[in-house]
């Protein structure tokens, strides 16, 4: 496992235990995710991630820009009824007002031109006191993922990412700095949480 793959893979399993904890007593619970893989594209992480999230009881909506990228997730999903794919903008959640009962965004804000505007997006479709996790970048001086990657940010920083949540119309906002991996080289990466008003 490279690096870069091994720091993702980290991110995750903190991701799938904070909607873990976000669960209905019952186990039910409905998320969208959107995310980036290891090849730095928008893309559905549907086939690794929601597939490890499935259960009975939980419904997944996976929404991505590509068509290319929903499509490979659709062949990973075969046999998986409560997953739903559809194709969208962050900035524009192809769901309903209320729908949901947590959102996950796995290193995709620094792609964003305004993230605050997607943060907004993902509070308009959670139920009051949902929950949204985010996984991103710390501040760094990475100028040429510009260029590389299309990354619009070079990481955020704490007040920064409280400061869109409580604007977005979140509360109870926590923010963790992941522990530096040794074998990570990338920059270093924070969990967000916070629970829509």
């Amino acid at each position: 496992m490279t690096s870069r793959r091994a720091q993702i893979g980290r991110m995750r399993r903190v991701a799938l235990a904070a909607l873990d904890c976000y669960a209905l007593p019952d186990g039910r619970l409905t998320f969208v995710t959107h995310g980036e893989n290891t090849t730095f594209r928008h893309d559905s992480v549907a086939g690794r991630y929601l597939v490890r999230v499935h259960r009975p009881q939980r419904h997944g909506r996976d929404v991505d820009s590509s068509a290319a990228m929903l499509q490979a997730a659709k062949k990973r999903l075969q046999g998986f009824e409560n997953v739903d794919l559809r194709r969208g903008e962050l900035e524009a959640l192809p769901v309903d007002d209320a729908k949901l009962d947590a959102a996950t965004l796995m290193l995709v804000l620094h792609h964003v031109p305004e993230p605050q505007r997607a943060l907004a997006e993902v509070a308009r479709v959670l139920k009051p006191r949902g929950q949204a996790v985010v996984v991103d970048m710390l501040p760094h001086d990475r100028e040429s993922y510009r260029q590389q990657m299309g990354h619009v940010w070079l990481g955020f920083s704490d007040d920064h990412v409280r400061r869109m949540f409580q604007e977005a119309g979140f509360e109870q906002i926590r923010l963790v700095a992941l522990p530096p991996d040794a074998r990570a080289k990338g920059p270093g990466l924070f969990v967000a949480t916070g629970q829509r008003t």
